[in-house]
């Protein structure tokens, strides 16, 4: 039995961990930034075996596009599904106004 390919993780998506884990470490230490990242990232391996395990957007143009989403803790992971196999776009805090950023 072959294992599920790891979903692929655009360059944007891995510049908002980064920028997360940035803006974590100035204000809260560099232990909350390592568990927020690697928490992020845990949830992002779960889509290997559950590609679609976020629903469709709420957004009604994301949702059209096909945009799904995966809330980790306090963060967002948007992606697609492309034959089975999930495409991280980007990750955003969610209480911020990220729709307009997508795409």
């Amino acid at each position: 039995m072959t294992s599920p390919e790891l979903p692929l993780v655009q360059l944007s998506a891995y510049e908002d961990i980064v920028g997360i884990a940035n803006r974590l470490e100035r204000y809260a230490g560099e232990a909350a930034a390592d568990k927020a990242a690697d928490k992020i990232l845990a949830g992002i391996e779960l889509l290997a075996t559950s590609p679609y395990l976020g629903p469709l957007h709420q957004d009604p143009m994301l949702a059209r596009s096909g945009y799904r989403k995966l809330v980790v803790g306090k963060y967002v992971v948007v992606y697609r599904v492309y034959d089975g196999r999930a495409t991280v776009l980007r990750v955003f805090h969610g209480s911020s106004n990220y729709v307009p950023q997508v795409d």
